[in-house]
């Protein structure tokens, strides 16, 4: 199988050096924000930033843009079947995050940049739910998340391709898909034409808190002064919150997808069960992922593949193993409860942390970079982030 994403294959060689490109060669002395880590939550973040007038907002990148995690998910913006075990105020971000995006597709630029979002809903055949599918569809339409019950019969006629297997579940028409990459594209054109300044290839080293109390950041191009700074590495931020004092147990999590060339049948939605299985515009099929409390390993394995295969196969008979012809991995940053760090690091007023959110990054990327910059500027987040607190895991 070949080692790809469908997000890289479907860019240009001109859209992936962009992914790549730095905005100049030489890395400036001083920042007024550094933002470090250029997935979608620090290029959302850095962003923000720079809307809110932010003088001087710098965003590093030790590989290329969305290198990590972010360039390596299905694309799915599942937040109506977001899990009843996570708190209520917590789905309640992902839900507005999820219309984060459908503001953002109402731009002029980002429809341009086809971020591929679409309100093609989700189907969730697996659970689990509180109550019986009927009453949590019930009391979660009530608050807003609107969920319907598709059994017997409806199910057929709904998603005509599933598998006997497959007896019932809840569809959310509201859950959405896009393009992780195209998204990342716009986002970072939109920053560098207000002013942001993005630098790839650029490993932080060192981070430190100078007498005066501004930062010293020691990168592979020079040391970098800022008054805040703002760390959204995944998995990895872990290191660099430690280098500052405080420990977060954030780990690298594999998982594993697959996906199919072109194929003639037509899927109406987006399958959540033993696995996630959607189909993208070209025709491809896509499934995934494992979850693999491994070490960090980006290597892609006949038995993570096989895992997925067989669990797309089995939700829809008409998918051969032969069908798939790509894999690929991706390492997602998780925390104890699942549930990402956006806060302030302990002891500190201008060093902040935004990392962890599993696999829930590339939905509560736009939402989370709003309100790291609303803290940053205003004072204090317009929602509350307390569950989310940086020492929450020290209790």
């Amino acid at each position: 199988m070949i080692d790809a994403s469908p997000w890289h294959a479907d860019l240009s060689g001109v859209e992936q050096s962009r992914l790549s490109a730095s905005s100049s060669d030489s890395l400036p002395p001083t920042a007024d924000v550094v933002v470090i880590g250029g997935g979608l939550v620090g290029l959302f973040t850095a962003w923000e930033l720079v809307q809110k007038g932010v003088g001087d907002v710098i965003l590093l990148e030790a590989g290329t843009l969305c290198g990590g995690a972010s360039g390596k998910n299905t694309g799915g913006l599942f937040a109506g079947q977001a899990s009843f075990m996570f708190p209520s105020t917590f789905r309640d971000l992902l839900l507005a995050s999820r219309e984060c995006y459908a503001s953002l597709n109402l731009r002029p630029a980002f429809a341009r940049a086809r971020i591929g979002f679409k309100r093609n809903g989700s189907l969730n055949t697996e659970g689990p739910w509180p109550d019986s599918r009927a009453d949590w569809a019930h009391s979660e339409t009530k608050r807003g998340n609107t969920l319907q019950v598709v059994e017997g019969e409806d199910l057929r006629t709904f998603e005509p391709e599933l598998g006997e297997v497959i007896t019932g579940g809840l569809y959310c028409p509201d859950d959405a898909t896009v393009h992780p990459l195209r998204t990342a594209l716009a986002v970072r054109d939109a920053l560098q034409r207000q002013g942001g300044r993005i630098f790839t290839h650029t490993p932080v080293e060192g981070l430190g808190t100078t007498a005066s109390g501004s930062h010293s950041i020691n990168t592979a191009r020079g040391v970098l002064s800022a008054g805040h700074v703002v760390v959204t590495t995944g998995w990895e931020a872990s290191t660099l919150a430690e280098k500052a004092g405080c420990a977060i147990p954030i780990t690298a999590v594999k998982g594993q997808a697959v996906g199919t060339a072109p194929l003639p049948l037509k899927l109406r939605t987006n399958l959540l069960g033993e696995q996630m299985v959607r189909q993208l515009p070209g025709g491809e099929v896509i499934a995934g992922g494992t979850l693999e409390f491994t070490n960090p390993d980006l290597t892609p394995t006949g038995v993570g593949a096989n895992e997925v295969i067989t669990a797309a196969c089995r939700a829809y008979p008409v998918l051969k193993p032969l069908d798939f012809v790509n894999t690929w991995v991706g390492l997602r940053p998780h925390t104890p409860d699942e549930m990402p760090v956006i806060d302030k690091l302990p002891g500190q007023d201008t060093l902040w942390i935004a990392a962890g959110h599993f696999t829930k990054g590339l939905l509560l990327a736009p939402l989370t970079g709003q309100l790291i910059a609303e803290w940053i500027v205003e004072g204090r987040p317009s929602r509350d982030l307390s569950l989310l607190a940086a020492g929450r895991f020290h209790n």
